[in-house]
């Protein structure tokens, strides 16, 4: 590793960042992070190939590029105040705050930044679908961001055919709504496919403005299915049963099947009757065993009939795993019967939910690209252990003759292949045109319900 040790070092000197060590398997391999840039997504990854002595930089498992603020210089620790001075850790997470909150005013500028941020992102990845939508006051209603041809428009055919859709809330003070779409590898780990974000709240038209786009954007989203006997299309839709998202689908995507998460089921269902027959919901839905699925709609029904009754009005067809068993004509749904996929993304993206549009567009774009980044690593490890299980040709038959394309090393390895290119902040331009949206904030509290005067009628 000593001369990995001395490129390192010219690197360092050259472009004038510094490079910490994230993980070191001893003389094998190594990662390098980034530590001039807060948040930076650098990765520069170095180790051997398989069966070869020499250390290489391996290109795929690594990102060239930088993004993130300056790391501020490293003192003893704050200027003092009343008497108390701070550490250089507090200090640290006290700047980083400030770099990711900021004043309010730097914030409301950086909405003129969004057009040039969109120009440059559609300009770095090809053929990358992009777009924003203004008021007459050149106030922004509605800015999609993230959906890129050149990952997801080929790259999707890799992966498990189940999109997931799900929705959250802006933190910032322009508040507003993240739609997110995502899917699923075969190794089951979570792959974004886009997100957009509305000033408006979760409803219809927000969902059917987000879903238009995804198929301007991705045609393979309505291909028709390989297997003849379907009667949708090749990709399954599960979302948490929201209403705006319903109809929205219904007039987007009627030819393609929708399901239910049981989770959000068995919440509402705990909601109306109580636990005690939620807990049996999951089960029922993911069970291809109609003896078990009876058992348990009697256990249901012993203990509230209503919820037995609410249970049968929902199509079995969108969310019991029977139906399945009884109609060959739906297409498969690979066990995925949650939108966990969802909850996930949404917890990853969690903390770019709290600074302005820019900031939470920018920071979703780098936490897609890093998370490609880590399938790639997890893909190579796996690729050594893949390689020397099937190195017999009887194995390798069984391989080519009974498992999905999904499920092989070289069609996770195609999914993986390319990769979002990042856009710097510090190349923006003003445009002196775009504001941000305009809110109605009504005021705190619960809104007083409207009072009627009672009426009383007398019969003649």
């Amino acid at each position: 590793m000593s001369k990995v040790d001395l490129a390192i070092d010219d690197y360092e000197e050259s472009s004038g960042v510094r490079l910490v060590i994230a993980r070191s398997r001893g003389t094998g391999s190594r990662l390098y992070f980034c530590a001039s840039h807060m948040g930076c997504c650098f990765r520069a990854k170095f180790g051997r190939e398989r069966g070869t002595l020499p250390i290489i930089y391996k290109q795929e498992l690594s990102n060239p590029f930088h993004c993130g603020e300056p790391v501020p210089p490293k003192t003893k620790g704050g200027a003092p105040k009343n008497g108390v001075r701070a550490s250089y850790n507090q200090a640290y997470r006290a700047i980083g705050r400030a770099v990711a909150n900021g004043p309010r005013e730097k914030h409301q500028a950086r909405f003129g930044l969004i057009m040039s941020y969109l120009k440059h992102f559609q300009l770095r990845n090809e053929e990358s679908t992009v777009k924003a939508e203004s008021d007459a006051d050149q106030r922004l209603r509605r800015l999609p961001v993230g959906i890129c041809p050149g990952i997801v428009r080929h790259s999707l055919q890799h992966v498990m055919p189940i999109l997931s859709l799900d929705g959250a809330h802006l933190l910032s003070k322009w508040k507003g709504t993240l739609y997110i779409a995502s899917v699923q590898t075969a190794c089951s780990n979570i792959y974004p496919v886009s997100f957009a974000i509305t000033k408006d709240g979760e409803d219809a038209e927000g969902w059917k403005w987000f879903l238009e786009l995804l198929v301007q954007a991705i045609p393979l989203l309505k291909m028709q299915h390989p297997d003849n006997r379907c009667r949708f299309c090749y990709f399954t839709v599960i979302s948490d049963r929201q209403k705006g998202l319903i109809q929205a689908l219904q007039q987007v995507f009627p030819d393609n099947h929708h399901c239910f998460c049981s989770v959000h089921i068995a919440r509402y269902v705990e909601k109306e009757v109580g636990k005690q027959v939620a807990k049996h919901v999951h089960a029922m839905s993911a069970t291809f065993s109609k003896r078990e699925s009876d058992e348990l709609m009697a256990k249901i029904n012993a203990i509230s009939a209503r919820g037995k009754k609410y249970l049968e009005g929902i199509s079995a067809n969108q969310w019991r795993s029977t139906a399945w068993v009884d109609d060959p004509t739906l297409p498969p749904r690979f066990g995925i019967v949650t939108t966990n996929m969802s909850e996930s993304v949404n917890s990853m993206v969690g903390d770019a939910r709290d600074g302005s549009w820019l900031e939470c567009t920018n920071d979703i774009v780098r936490k897609m690209m890093n998370r490609i980044c880590s399938l790639r690593e997890e893909n190579y490890i796996d690729a050594v252990a893949y390689y020397r299980l099937f190195e017999t040709q009887t194995l390798q038959y069984i391989m080519d003759k009974h498992v999905r394309e999904h499920y092989k090393y070289e069609t996770l390895n195609e999914l993986l292949k390319e990769n979002i290119v990042p856009v710097s902040l510090d190349i923006l331009d003003q445009d002196g045109v775009t504001l941000p949206p305009n809110r109605t904030i009504r005021s705190s509290g619960q809104p007083r319900k409207k009072k009627y005067q009672e009426t009383i009628s007398f019969r003649p």
